[in-house]
């Protein structure tokens, strides 16, 4: 996805900012949000970002203030579960044990240039700006110390002066992340070998276009296969009913083998 968008930036650069004021900034990408089985050292690299949410497991002392950005330095040497950061306000270098900490969100901090018609996306929600995550909105006005954005009647300047900002570009986006939005044109990439491409995720994305939807794949008759496959989530209580469900797709049981 990162590199996509980059692509897309500088394709649209050669032409339509040709005539525009640009200026780097460094936003964040968000990538880990409170999801337990994620929060890893495996998941979390040297530069990343991190912001430590407001719930915390009962009988863990969490060394992060909450709400606060972070920058990961490494692991922590002689702690081998442990990260060790720093605040980026203050400098400060704390540990903790990203398993243990929920309400944890991690981004990739991204250096790249904006300017004006740029389109972005929010990567946090923002109270006090009234700002969702996921929102996106035009670039109208870039300095070296804020970005003005705008949409839906909304003009808002973001101070990027002491933090990175909480933006992405927006040229490009997930089929999970696209649900709700519309477009006139749709440019969709389905790999048939990719165990995402299936009915649910398929029709998210084909649906998004009001005009025109074009599909760009590895293999066409093999996607044919691919977007008909339907992975529904079951619990153990489901185990022995699943022959008894006419929606099931047939073919061979995929139940457990259970021994006594």
């Amino acid at each position: 996805m990162r590199a996509v968008l980059t692509r897309l930036r500088l394709k649209l650069a050669a032409n339509r900012f040709a005539t525009h004021r640009d200026d780097w900034y460094e936003y964040l990408a968000d990538m880990i949000s409170d999801s337990s089985g994620q929060r890893t050292l495996l998941r979390i690299f040297q530069s990343d970002a991190v912001r430590y949410g407001p719930r915390t497991p009962r009988g863990y002392l969490c060394s992060l203030r909450q709400g606060d950005l972070y920058r990961v330095i490494g692991p922590h040497p002689d702690k081998p579960h442990e990260l060790v950061v720093e605040h980026l306000a203050s400098q400060v270098h704390s540990t903790f044990n990203p398993a243990r900490a929920a309400k944890l969100s991690v981004y990739q901090p991204v250096k790249a240039e904006l300017a004006a018609g740029d389109w972005v996306r929010v990567t946090r929600n923002n109270a006090e700006l009234d700002l969702v995550n996921g929102a996106r909105f035009e670039v109208l006005a870039v300095t070296p110390t804020a970005v003005t954005i705008g949409g839906n009647g909304r003009r808002l300047i973001l101070d990027s002066t002491n933090l990175p900002l909480h933006l992405d570009r927006a040229y490009a986006t997930t089929s999970h992340s696209s649900q709700g939005l519309t477009c006139d044109r749709a440019f969709i990439n389905a790999e048939s070998s990719s165990r995402t491409t299936q009915r649910d995720v398929y029709y998210v994305g084909i649906s998004r276009a009001r005009h025109q939807t074009e599909i760009y794949t590895n293999n066409a008759k093999k996607l044919v296969d691919a977007v008909d496959r339907c992975e529904v989530k079951t619990a153990a209580l489901d185990i022995g009913l699943e022959t008894t469900r006419s929606w099931r797709p047939k073919g061979k049981s995929q139940l457990m083998d259970i021994g006594t």
